[in-house]
């Protein structure tokens, strides 16, 4: 079972240093009473686990926690539940394990909790937990903070749940790993995600090598197609036995990109679909998007999809599948391709551009399919 919560021994200990951190804090009556209104000014946190924890425990309702700057807090076991709305403002601080427990370190029930310059790293969760944060239910909004060598079995940092709602912005997940689903992310119960000029670089799982949506509605973006104003998907890898999306598996959900980069990842086991992007949920969409360099063991270098997709103002080039489908691989659905080009890429079988097995594919406004090889398209008269 996943130590989300304290021990009784725990709390009363860390409760019994909430004087010492209110005398730290100067205002401390801030901690006096539940009945006070939040601090005008943030309330800083020492560089001790035993203080932030006291500290997310009895602060008022939407206080702000600032940590101690440049501060490395190395937690035991999990840190408190968030039950109220709290920021935590970090100042380039990072919080890690101590030891090598498997918990999720962080934990927000129904509530919001709003986290800034912070680097959450190597925490392991226990089952089918996520590594370094799980949402039940509640609002969660990063800015400016790295998610960085977590694990954990469906979300290797991040699970988001419940209907909650999760909104990264200039963020990044990196070198998380899933044993089951979703190298850094994993989207399910209705929860709704935005990830906003965030990096997913070197995350791998079986399936859904950086992000895995179970269910509910993920969206991607930026401002331009400039690596500092999109959303960016590099190196991320879906490696198991059919495992579907080095970079994302939309298994039961919608995606919505605009504005991303998807460069370099890859389906790379046996029969591995999708190097970049599966979409096997509810009619998606791809606008203002490049695919360059993927690869898929089997088919859909880039793109493969057995759902309804429309692709507005999309590059994909240079991308590779061992079998079909060397840009896109279409099974089923209806797939739309406004102002795209499919340019220079390869499959090891049928359709270097595009491979149609099911459903149907149109071309509008000046789309392209060219120059791919074996060719440009197999099972469509659309190209």
């Amino acid at each position: 079972m996943i130590r989300t919560g304290l021990p009784a021994k725990r709390v009363t200990r860390w409760a019994a240093t909430a004087a010492a951190l209110a005398t730290t804090v100067g205002a401390g009556a801030a901690f006096a009473t539940p009945a006070l209104a939040a601090p005008v000014v943030p309330i800083p946190v020492p560089c001790s686990v035993t203080a932030l924890a006291a500290a997310i425990v009895l602060a008022p309702s939407d206080a702000i926690l600032s940590l101690k700057t440049g501060c490395t807090y190395r937690l035991p076991l999990a840190l408190p539940p968030i039950n109220k709305n709290v920021t935590i403002q970090g100042n380039r601080d990072t919080i890690t394990r101590s030891n090598n427990l498997q918990f999720t370190a962080i934990t927000v029930n129904n509530a919001q909790l709003t986290i800034n310059q912070l680097r959450i790293t190597d925490f392991n969760g226990n089952g089918n937990a996520p590594g370094a944060l799980r949402n039940n239910g509640g609002t969660v909004i990063v800015t400016s903070t790295t998610f960085a060598d977590n694990e954990g079995g469906n979300g290797g940092a991040v699970r988001n749940d419940q209907n909650g709602s999760f909104t990264a912005t200039s963020s990044t997940f990196s070198g998380n790993e899933a044993d089951t689903s979703g190298g850094a992310f994993y989207n399910r119960g209705g929860a709704e995600a935005t990830f906003n000029t965030t990096t997913f670089f070197n995350n791998e799982a079986p399936t859904g090598g950086a992000i895995y949506i179970d269910s509910g509605h993920v969206t991607t973006g930026g401002t331009s197609s400039a690596t500092s104003a999109s959303t960016n998907f590099s190196s991320n890898e879906a490696f198991g036995s059919s495992g579907f999306g080095g970079a994302i598996n939309n298994a039961g959900g919608v995606i919505t990109t605009n504005w991303t980069n998807f460069t370099n990842n890859e389906a790379s086991g046996t029969g591995g679909d999708a190097g970049a992007l599966n979409n096997d949920g509810g009619t998606s969409s791809v606008t203002n998007t490049g695919f360059s360099g993927n690869f898929a063991a089997d088919d859909g270098g880039a793109i493969y999809t057995a759902k309804s997709l429309n692709l507005f103002s999309v590059n994909i080039a240079g991308n590779r599948a061992g079998d079909d489908g060397g840009g896109i691989f279409v099974d089923n659905g209806n797939t739309s391709l406004s102002k795209t080009i499919v340019s220079g890429n390869f499959a090891g079988g049928l359709g270097g551009g595009i491979r149609r097995a099911g459903g149907s594919v149109s071309l509008t406004n000046f789309s392209l399919v060219k120059a791919n090889f074996p060719s440009n398209c197999s099972g469509t008269p659309a190209c």
